[in-house]
C-alpha cells in the first residue's frame, strides 16, 4: 500500500492527547494498514500506540509494547535515535535505514523507517512507518504526499470519528471515497429484517437512488461487483450511465456480526482485483465506525415496532395507491415511482431512478417545470387537464397535483408528484355523448317516418290509380311503372324505419320451433321450387320450446330466409332450416335453444360479414335498404338472444339465433 493510499483510511489514535491502544476503532484501523506502524513520544521514550504488524514483528503484545520505553526495544544506538526523533520539528521527517529492534524470540529486526513528527496540543509525537529493508519508503510528491500529510490527515479522521456529527454516514461516505480513490461512494441502510435499503449518505450527492428495491440485485448482504459489458439489472444501472461508472462493488457493512448497511462504491476505471477487495473491505469496516453508533443506539433514540410498522403501511399504500405517484428530490430527481406510475408513463422503476422528472413527465404544456417549481417553493401545485405523453407515443388526459415535503428545519425538500388517469373516463363520456346523439337521431327518425308515411301511401295510391285510368299504350304507363316501385321502395324504408326506431310490444310465449319452421317452410315453398332451391327442415325432438314472440319472430326468419333464397344462383342450392337445444355457456343464464338458417351459396367476404349487422349497409345497389338484418338483430336482442353469422367462401352462410328456451310451465300452458 502507496502513502497516497493512506491518505485517509484509518484513525490511530484515540485522542489527540491521549491516545488509547486499547480503542477499539483504533485496533481495527491500525490493524488494517500492512506496514508496520508505531507511535511514539520521544520526550517520554515511551510506546503510544501500535499496530498488529508491528506486535507480530516485535513479538510481544499490545500492552508490552505500550508498557516497555522506545530504547529498549531497540538493540543499538537508542540513545542515538531517540535524539534524533526529538530533535524533528513538527512536519518533518526523517529516513531511518536498517534500524535493529529486538524481535521475536530474541531474533533481530532490520527495518526501515520513515518517521514523522507532528505537535499535538503540546506535545511531539512521531509516527514511525516500517517496510522491510528491501523496500525502501517512497519519496514524497505531488501525487504521492509526504507522511506528515499522511499523519494530519490520520489525526482528522480519528477526530471525525470521536466527535458526534449530526451526519455521521455522511462523514463515512467521504472518507470511503477518499480512501479508496472512488469516483462515488454510497452507503445504505440495511437489516435482515428490513424492508428495501435506504439511502444514508452519498458523495457526491444527489446520485444515487433514495432506495434499493429489496428483491434488486444490488441489496444483497453479501459482496458483489458490476463490470461495464455486463449491464445489471439493478436500479444502479441508470447510475452507472448517468455517472460513467464502468466498475461497480458491494460489501456488506457488518456491526456486532450482523449487517447494518451496504456500501457501494463507483469507479470510472476499475482497481486492480487485489487490491480492490481488501481496499473495499477496509472500507466497509470504516463505515461500520462511523454508522455503528446511530444503527445500534439507544433505545430512546431507536425506531420503535409502532414507527416500523406505519413506514411499512405508507410504503404499501405508496405501492398500491391507484393514482400514478412520482417521488422526486429536491434536484428535481426521481427517487421512486408506484407502479400505477409505471402502467401510465410505460417505464420500469429501474430505468427512472435517477433519471429528471422532465425526461419522463413529458406533457403538452411545461408541466414537469411547473410542479418542480412549486416543490422548491413548498407550495402545492394542481392543474386539472394535462395530456401526458407516454413513452409509447400514446396520450393519456390526467389531473396533475403536486405535494410538498419539508425537512426539520421547515425547508422545502422535494415532494410528491401526482397523475390521476382521466383517460378512461374521457372515453366513457364520449360513448354517453354518442349515444345521446344516437337516441335524438333515432326520436328523429321516428318522428320524420311517422310524419311522411301518410303523404307517401297518397302518392303510391294516386300513382296505381293513374295506372289504371290510363290507357295500356300511353305513353305515360312507361313513367308510372318506374315511379311505382320506387314509391314502394320509399314505403319499405319507412316502415323499417319506424320498425327499429319503435318496436311494437312484445308478447312471449312457448313457440314449437318445429311447428314454426314447417309453416315457414311451406309458405315458402312455392317461391323456393320455382327457383331449384331445395328447402330441407331439420328439428330435433329432445328440442325445448323457445320463449318468443311468434310474430316477431317470424319476421325475422323471413327475412333470412329471403336473404338466403336471394344469395343462391340461378341454377338453385339448398336451404336447411334447422333447430336444437343450444350448448351451455357461462355467460347464458339457463337452457337456450339455436335456430340456423343455412345456405349452399357463394359466401359472404369477411369484411363484408365485419358490417353485415349495421344499419343501412348493403351489398344490393338496386333493391334492399340495407335495415333487414338490423331489425332482426334488434328483435332478437329485445328477446335476451343473439344473431349472428358464419360465413364461408365458395360454402354457404349459415345465420343462428340463440333464444332463451321456455320454462316447464310455461310449455305446459
Amino acid at each position: 500500500m502507496t502513502f497516497s493510499q493512506l491518505r485517509t483510511p484509518l484513525a490511530l489514535f484515540g485522542s489527540r492527547s491521549k491516545p488509547r491502544a486499547t480503542d477499539p476503532r483504533f485496533q481495527h484501523l491500525a490493524d488494517q494498514l500492512p506496514q508496520l506502524i508505531l507511535l511514539v513520544s520521544p520526550h517520554a521514550d515511551s510506546v503510544l500506540a501500535a499496530n498488529a504488524h508491528a506486535l507480530e514483528l516485535l513479538g510481544r503484545s499490545r500492552e508490552e509494547v505500550c508498557a516497555a520505553p522506545l530504547s529498549t526495544l531497540l538493540v543499538e544506538n537508542a540513545s542515538v535515535l531517540v535524539r534524533d526523533l526529538k530533535g524533528l520539528a513538527p512536519g518533518a521527517t526523517l529516513l531511518l535505514e536498517n534500524s535493529q529492534w529486538h524481535g521475536k524470540a530474541g531474533a533481530l529486526a532490520s527495518i526501515d523507517l520513515q518517521a514523522t513528527c507532528s505537535e499535538i496540543d503540546d506535545q511531539l509525537v512521531v509516527m514511525l512507518m516500517g517496510t522491510s529493508a528491501a523496500t525502501m519508503p517512497v519519496p514524497a510528491s505531488a501525487a504521492n504526499p509526504a507522511p506528515a500529510q499522511t499523519l494530519e490527515t490520520l489525526l482528522a479522521l480519528q477526530s471525525a470519528l470521536r466527535e458526534v456529527s449530526a451526519s455521521p454516514a455522511q462523514n463515512a461516505a467521504a472518507y470511503c471515497r477518499q480512501l479508496l480513490g472512488a469516483d462515488a461512494v454510497a452507503i445504505y441502510e440495511c437489516t435482515p429484517s428490513a424492508g428495501a435499503p435506504k439511502l444514508l449518505a452519498s458523495q457526491p450527492t444527489n446520485i444515487f437512488p433514495a432506495y434499493l428495491p429489496a428483491e434488486d440485485a444490488a441489496s444483497s448482504l453479501t459482496a458483489w461487483e458490476f463490470i461495464a459489458g455486463a449491464p445489471p439489472l439493478s436500479v444502479l444501472y441508470q447510475f452507472a450511465k448517468t455517472s460513467g461508472c464502468t466498475a461497480i462493488y458491494g460489501h456488506p457493512i457488518a456491526h456486532a456480526g450482523s449487517p447494518i448497511g451496504i456500501l457501494i462504491t463507483g469507479f470510472r476505471v476499475a482497481p486492480p482485483d487485489g487490491a480492490r477487495k481488501d481496499l473495499t473491505s477496509g472500507a466497509a469496516k470504516l463505515a461500520a465506525l462511523f454508522i455503528a453508533p446511530q444503527t445500534s443506539a439507544t433505545p430512546a433514540t431507536q425506531e420503535s415496532p409502532v414507527v416500523q410498522l406505519l413506514e411499512d403501511r405508507l410504503d404499501l399504500i405508496f405501492q398500491e395507491a391507484v393514482e400514478a405517484i412520482i417521488w422526486v428530490n429536491p434536484a428535481g430527481t426521481v427517487e421512486r415511482l408506484n407502479a400505477a406510475a409505471e402502467r401510465l408513463l410505460g417505464y420500469a422503476p429501474v430505468e427512472v431512478a435517477g433519471m429528471d422528472l422532465q425526461d419522463i413527465l413529458v406533457a403538452s404544456t411545461p408541466a414537469a417545470s411547473e410542479v418542480l417549481h412549486s416543490l422548491a417553493r413548498g407550495q402545492n401545485y394542481r392543474q386539472e387537464e394535462v395530456s401526458v405523453i407516454r413513452r409509447d407515443g400514446t396520450q393519456a388526459s390526467t389531473a396533475l397535483a403536486g405535494l410538498p415535503f419539508f425537512d426539520s428545519a421547515g425547508n422545502a425538500d422535494g415532494g410528491l408528484v401526482v397523475l390521476v388517469d382521466h383517460s378512461e373516463s374521457k372515453a366513457v363520456d364520449a360513448r354517453v355523448h354518442h349515444l345521446q346523439q344516437r337516441a335524438w337521431l333515432g326520436d328523429l327518425s321516428a318522428v320524420f317516418a311517422h310524419e311522411i308515411r301518410n303523404p307517401l301511401n297518397n302518392i303510391v295510391t294516386g300513382l296505381q290509380l293513374l295506372k289504371h285510368k290510363l290507357d295500356a299504350a300511353a305513353p305515360a304507363q312507361s313513367i308510372l311503372d318506374e315511379m311505382l316501385p320506387e314509391a314502394h321502395r320509399i314505403a319499405e324504408l319507412v316502415k323499417n324505419t319506424l320498425l327499429i326506431v319503435q318496436p311494437s310490444e312484445l308478447h312471449f310465449e312457448a313457440v314449437d320451433l318445429n311447428q314454426l319452421l314447417d309453416r315457414l317452410a311451406f309458405r315458402w315453398g312455392e317461391r323456393l321450387q320455382r327457383r331449384k332451391i331445395l328447402c330441407q327442415v331439420d328439428v330435433s325432438a329432445a328440442t325445448p320450446r323457445a320463449l318468443a314472440d311468434l310474430r316477431c319472430m317470424e319476421h325475422v326468419l323471413t327475412n333470412l330466409l329471403a336473404n338466403a333464397m336471394q344469395a343462391l344462383p340461378e341454377s338453385g342450392g339448398s336451404i336447411t332450416l334447422t333447430a336444437r337445444t343450444a350448448p351451455p355457456k357461462p355467460e347464458r343464464a339457463g337452457p337456450h335453444v339455436e335456430i340456423n338458417v343455412a345456405d349452399t351459396g357463394p359466401g359472404i367476404p369477411p369484411e363484408v360479414v365485419a358490417r353485415i349487422f349495421e344499419p343501412f349497409y348493403t351489398t344490393k345497389a338496386s333493391e334492399g335498404t340495407g335495415l333487414g338484418l338490423a331489425i332482426a338483430q334488434r328483435f332478437v336482442a329485445a328477446h335476451k338472444g343473439t344473431l349472428t353469422c358464419q360465413s364461408f367462401i365458395g360454402v354457404g352462410t349459415a345465420f343462428t339465433i340463440t333464444l332463451p328456451a321456455a320454462r316447464t310451465d310455461q310449455t305446459a300452458a
